[in-house]
């Protein structure tokens, strides 16, 4: 729920986002990657109850989870080189001389042999 955004807020962010995943489209050979990769990323932003293959692709309009799967699993494309643009993106527009990016994925949850997440670092 986004309480207390405005209009004007949303289509900042909304612009923005257009700027950032624009910019990356040279990460990938063909423009339906381009396409899905976008609506991609506006699926991990939204405020959905689950964010899987299923509901990513339905909010993106289509009928199967074929596209988004393929995107992940069968599409061609550098991810070492996006996460370091990405960086690139915040350095030079979010960032401030004073500050640090940390990136912190240790508090996904690993369900199996393929899931990124690991176990918490932190003292319980």
């Amino acid at each position: 729920m986004m309480l207390g955004v405005t209009a004007e807020q949303i289509a900042t962010r909304d612009a923005e986002l257009s700027v950032l995943t624009g910019s990356l489209g040279y990460l990938f050979n063909r423009p339906e990657p381009r396409e899905v990769f976008t609506q991609f990323i506006e699926g991990l932003l939204a405020e959905l109850s689950r964010k899987n293959g299923w509901t990513l692709s339905q909010r993106a309009g289509h009928v199967t989870a074929d596209r988004m799967q393929w995107l992940l699993n069968g599409s061609v494309w550098d991810a070492d080189r996006l996460r370091d643009a990405v960086c690139d993106y915040v350095a030079q527009h979010q960032g401030d001389a004073d500050a640090s990016l940390v990136i912190d994925d240790t508090q996904a949850q690993k369900k199996g042999t393929r899931s990124v997440g690991g176990p918490s670092s932190t003292a319980d």
